[in-house]
Formats: C-alpha cells, structure tokens, sequence
C-alpha cells in the first residue's frame, strides 16, 4: 500500500513509517499539515496516518481538505491526547478508524485489512 503518515513529532512519524516499512509498504511522512496537502495533491495514496494535534493546522483541518481532494480518502486519526469533541467531528466526517498513541504494532496493522 501507499502510505501517507502525518505527525509533527519526527520521531512518531518514523516510529509509525518503520512498522510500515518492515511490512513492505511504500510511505511518505509529512511533519505538518501543509505539507501533507502538497504531498497529497501530487501523488496517490490508500491510506493517511493522521496526527489530530499539529501546530500549523490541526488533523481536524487537514482531514477536511485532503476529503476536499478526494472524498474517498481513508483516513485513521493518530492521537494522544484528543478531546471527545474532536473524535466526534473525526467520525461525523467518515474518518476510517482512530489509533490512540501509545498503540500497539497490531493495532496499526488492523487498518491495513
């Protein structure tokens, strides 16, 4: 699969992009959401790894724009520490699944079914 993995902390991200990797997926990590929609707009991917607390714009955000893009993006929300609201807006807005950090290596997996 084509992985896009969106996560300001680096570290989250490449913790996230080495699992994938040793599965034998393709990724790209975007450490912002800006970047994220620039990385989007120019290539295709099956799923997006989505942080909801980033500084330039929120995961909330930049769901709402990469669904812009494409509707039928499959998006799973990645969080430590999001308030209920936020997980209810994520679900209102079709969003594939959520990952609570920490998270288990299987539970990353799951959404690759």
């Amino acid at each position: 699969m084509r992985i896009l993995i969106v996560d300001d902390n680096q570290d989250a991200a490449e913790s996230i992009e080495d699992l994938l990797l040793q599965e034998g997926h393709h990724t790209r990590v975007a450490l912002s959401g800006s970047a994220a929609l620039q990385v989007y707009r120019k290539d295709a991917y099956d799923l997006v790894f989505l942080d909801l607390k980033m500084p330039d714009m929120d995961g909330l955000e930049t769901a709402r724009r990469l669904l812009d893009l494409n509707p039928k993006a499959r998006i799973v929300v990645v969080t430590g520490n999001a308030v209920q609201e936020d997980l209810v807006q994520a679900s209102q807005m079709g969003i594939a699944g959520l990952l609570r950090k920490p998270f288990r290596a299987e539970e990353l997996m799951a959404y690759l079914q």
